[in-house]
């Protein structure tokens, strides 16, 4: 799923959700737009699978964070990471 899910993390990153369309995606991967709905129904599921694949990227706490005050400020601050280096998929058109 990785190969569907990068592309449109690069649109949406360099030009924003709103800028994301199936069409877009499908031309990026390099196939046709109706082949590319065999592997997310709609533009909803797409952000999904890129939203996935961000979260996929976080590393649980290692044993490093002694109670859980320590690991949920680790938590924070990854999810604010992952806020501010994926423009695209962590916001919302207005």
């Amino acid at each position: 799923m990785f190969q569907v899910s990068r592309p449109p993390q690069v649109v949406a990153d360099a030009e924003g959700l709103e800028a994301l369309s199936m069409r877009r995606v499908a031309k990026e991967l390099g196939v046709s737009t109706m082949s590319l709905y065999t592997y997310v129904p709609a533009k909803a599921e797409l952000v999904d699978v890129m939203l996935d694949a961000v979260m996929g990227e976080v590393v649980g706490p290692d044993g490093a964070a002694e109670g859980w005050r320590e690991r949920l400020e680790l938590v924070a601050r990854q999810n604010w990471g992952l806020y501010h280096g994926t423009r695209g998929c962590c916001t919302s058109p207005r």
